[in-house]
């Protein structure tokens, strides 16, 4: 589902994911984190998104170890 804006929730969530690819996506404004990484979340790519509007690109669970890959995304605001 679609998250309003300032919602606390991640726009993006994944658990048990393999080689999720993310590309061209638009961080709404007042996101928190643009993308969650659960558990059993292996190999992510994040390219060219704009993550402007969002205070973090990601957050990994305790546990989880993914491989991630970023390239030419728009930073976080800081």
């Amino acid at each position: 589902g679609r998250q309003s804006a300032g919602s606390p929730l991640p726009a993006i969530w994944l658990r048990d994911v393999d080689r999720a690819f993310v590309h061209g996506c638009v961080a709404p404004e007042g996101t928190g984190t643009f993308l969650h990484l659960g558990e059993g979340t292996a190999d992510v790519t994040l390219l060219g998104n704009d993550l402007g509007q969002a205070r973090a690109a990601l957050t990994v669970e305790p546990g989880a170890k993914p491989k991630v890959f970023e390239s030419a995304n728009r930073p976080p605001r800081n």
